[in-house]
């Protein structure tokens, strides 16, 4: 009687999903309307205008700013209250840790207290803090980052500490603060926007030395990882790299002939021969992490239902090529067949990576931004997401502004189209939501190809930070085709004018994590090399928040 009522019901909540589709696009068009019909009009306007034709980071910022000053942003970054964050604490924090700054200059018997340095401390990492302005957030939160590194800075100076202390407390606080990690969506031809995102961060000094990519991000995330930033900027930041992304070349007649007789549009042994640019050869994860000091993940699942996704990396499959992972995390059903790994031995033979006959598939099917494997392997508690899944894109909707895009009615406090519209977007999106985890977990939805395709739209797929490139309809008609030079001069240019909004919020982060990080690696080095000991003194409790 149940498999009976399975596909009427199946029919009935397609039928109510598709009317909540056409509801959702038509209050987005709504939306979009209000705000060029009645938001963006004269000064605001020219001056809206200015900050998207900016041509560098810097000319940006000041655009922002002179936007802020304009529209009034300014006056909430001044305002104590706040509901986004734990004032108190965090301006109680701000004076301790200034107190301590002070003290060491003449008492070198004082050590902070490592907790005062922990990742999202009293929700200070809230993206909703940035997201009423163009550019900075507030004041409090400017401060408290200044005064943590001017902390660390002072404790690395003081000549009467130690440096097992030192390095002590910096591997603590190295704990307690994490690492932070770009994750890359799949997307085709859109991909590439990702590598314009990667350009910003390097420029800016913020790119996280842990990437991951999923399908076709682990197609860009392995050409970032293998090279230097020096190569980077030579090879790939350029739109001539487009004559090295051939990975679509095949005609479609060619895609149709092998569809009907294979089951899938490209043949991977092709695909394969095609990636030696990408991926500098048969390099390792291993090898790569060796030769930049990057940590590439490679997210790919077993072709097997129910087994679990697994993340490829120089710590769980060091001898891996990673030509063959980024192979096996873009295998998506009817485009390319599952693949093997392969694993290149200590004599340099390339061989079946554990067993013979073991094929993987596309990771993004089950975890697009794997972060509780990121955390387990790396201590990652920040990721930074490039998002650019079409299917996903379209349902990304910030009603009251995202980082660095606030919005532009009521001094960046207001909702976009007004508070019911925002409203009904986000309770629709919810809605279409409830229905596929229904239809998944009832076990409704058809397996098509052997695959549950509802993890498409019902896993996390957005990060601490996350960028959502802009795109235009030319990019969506040519999701499967190889990039010209002025589709790749696009992208570039595109993925860094979409980044932009973002870097201050991840400045703050990694400007912390950075200082952190280097003073850790000064005094391992210091302390390998066998310096002689100095006499250290007693740590200093920073107090509680009363």
């Amino acid at each position: 009687m149940g498999r009976l009522l399975q596909y009427p019901l199946l029919l009935g909540i397609v039928g109510i999903m598709s009317l909540e589709l056409v509801a959702y696009f038509l209050v987005r068009q709504w939306v979009i309307f209000c705000e060029w019909a009645f938001t963006w009009r004269g000064m605001r306007k020219v001056y809206r205008d200015q900050l998207r034709q900016s041509r560098t980071q810097d000319e940006w910022n000041r655009n922002a700013q002179q936007l802020d000053q304009y529209l009034g942003n300014d006056a909430w970054r001044y305002e104590d209250a706040c509901p986004y964050y734990d004032v108190e604490l965090v301006e109680k924090t701000v004076r301790r840790i200034r107190r301590y700054r002070l003290e060491l200059e003449t008492n070198a018997t004082l050590s902070p207290e490592e907790r005062a340095y922990a990742s999202n401390l009293g929700g200070i990492e809230n993206e909703a803090l940035y997201s009423h302005t163009y550019f900075g957030s507030k004041l409090q939160v400017e401060r408290y980052v200044s005064e943590v590194c001017l902390a660390l800075e002072a404790l690395a100076r003081c000549s009467e500490l130690s440096t097992d202390a030192k390095l002590t407390f910096f591997e603590n606080a190295s704990r307690t603060y994490g690492r932070s990690a770009l994750c890359l969506s799949g997307g085709a031809s859109v991909t590439y926007y990702h590598i314009g995102v990667v350009k910003a961060l390097i420029a800016t000094g913020n790119m996280p030395k842990v990437i991951t990519g999923t399908s076709g991000g682990a197609y860009v995330a392995a050409m970032i990882a293998v090279r230097t930033d020096d190569e980077l900027r030579a090879e790939v930041f350029t739109p001539d790299v487009y004559k090295h992304l051939t990975i679509f070349d095949d005609s479609w007649l060619e895609r149709f002939r092998r569809w009907w007789q294979t089951g899938a549009m490209f043949d991977p042994n092709v695909s394969y021969q095609r990636l030696p640019w990408i991926t500098k050869g048969p390099l390792t994860f291993m090898e790569a992490y060796r030769r930049t000091g990057r940590t590439l993940c490679i997210s790919v699942s077993p072709n097997k239902p129910h087994s679990p996704p697994k993340l490829l990396n120089w710590i769980t499959s060091p001898d891996v090529v990673i030509g063959s992972a980024v192979m096996a995390s873009s295998a998506i059903p009817g485009f390319l067949r599952p693949v093997e790994l392969i694993m290149k031995t200590a004599s340099g033979d390339l061989v079946p990576w554990r067993g013979v006959g073991k094929r993987w598939r596309d990771g993004s099917l089950q975890s697009d931004v794997p972060e509780r494997e990121l955390h387990q392997l790396f201590d990652v508690s920040y990721t930074i997401v490039s998002q650019v899944n079409p299917h996903i894109r379209l349902f990304f909707f910030e009603g009251r502004g995202a980082s660095g895009m606030p919005t532009a009615h009521r001094q960046g406090r207001g909702w976009r189209g007004g508070f019911i519209a925002s409203t009904v977007v986000q309770g629709i999106k919810l809605d279409l939501l409830k229905w596929l985890m229904l239809l998944r977990d009832a076990e409704i939805l058809p397996r098509f190809m052997n695959t549950d395709w509802s993890n498409l739209f019902t896993q996390r797929f957005e990060g601490n930070s996350t960028i959502i490139p802009g795109t235009c309809l030319r990019d969506h008609l040519t999701l499967l085709t190889s990039p010209t030079y002025d589709d790749m001069a696009r992208y570039i240019n595109g993925g860094e004018l979409d980044t932009w909004p973002k870097l201050h919020m991840i400045q703050n982060r990694m400007r912390i994590e950075s200082t952190i990080k280097k003073f850790k690696n000064l005094y391992r080095k210091k302390k390998a090399a066998r310096l002689p000991p100095t006499p250290v003194g007693p740590r200093l409790d920073v107090g509680s928040r009363s």
